[in-house]
């Protein structure tokens, strides 16, 4: 359960709010903010397929 929390902690950068405090902390961010979001949004896809595939193996052993 705590794997998928960290899948949604990584899409917080999706977060208007938090985007707000990213930009202020480094100015430069806000050039790349689609870079940013589609390496966060990778990030959480990759998370989620590793844990589905592990959930799926321990199942599977029984």
């Amino acid at each position: 359960m705590y794997s998928l929390c960290w899948c949604l902690i990584l899409l917080n950068e999706f977060r208007k709010d938090i985007w707000i405090r990213r930009v202020l902390a480094n100015s430069n961010k806000q050039n790349h903010k689609v870079e940013i979001l589609e390496k966060q949004l990778g990030k959480s896809i990759h998370l989620f397929e590793y844990i589905q595939k592990k959930f799926y193996t321990q199942i599977e052993k029984g």
